[in-house]
């Protein structure tokens, strides 16, 4: 059993939360299906990091097709409107004095994505 946190915002203001409960199926958190996606956020960031942010990051030359936690299952992809998501995402946390939101969750995220990539190479 997981729970989902669905978080509104408006205006830059939190507006509503939600808590949704589901069935978290563990295969496909490690390998999806052959025509499903990962975790999208992740198909996402690759396409809306702006090249200072990749760099940042130490994610320069990476792609949804040389990551193997996403290149195992459908890796078609809308770049337009990945990279429109992802900036939808980071204007949806907004600025801080010290670091946006939407900095600290995309570093956030990178570990992650960089762990479950050579966790699958094990």
């Amino acid at each position: 059993m997981g729970h989902f946190i669905e978080v509104q915002v408006s205006d830059g203001a939190l507006y509503r939360t939600k808590i949704h409960c589901y069935f978290l199926d563990q295969t496909r958190v490690v390998r999806p299906l052959h025509k499903e996606k990962n975790y999208h956020i992740f198909y996402q960031m690759l396409a809306g990091l702006t090249p200072d942010e990749r760099a940042k990051l130490n994610l320069e030359g990476y792609s949804v097709h040389n990551l193997r936690y996403l290149n195992c299952g459908d890796v078609s992809q809308d770049k337009n409107e990945d990279r429109r998501r992802f900036e939808a995402w980071k204007t949806c946390l907004g600025p801080n004095e010290q670091r946006s939101p939407g900095e600290s969750f995309v570093l956030s995220l990178t570990p992650l994505l960089t762990l479950c990539t050579v966790i699958e190479l094990l």
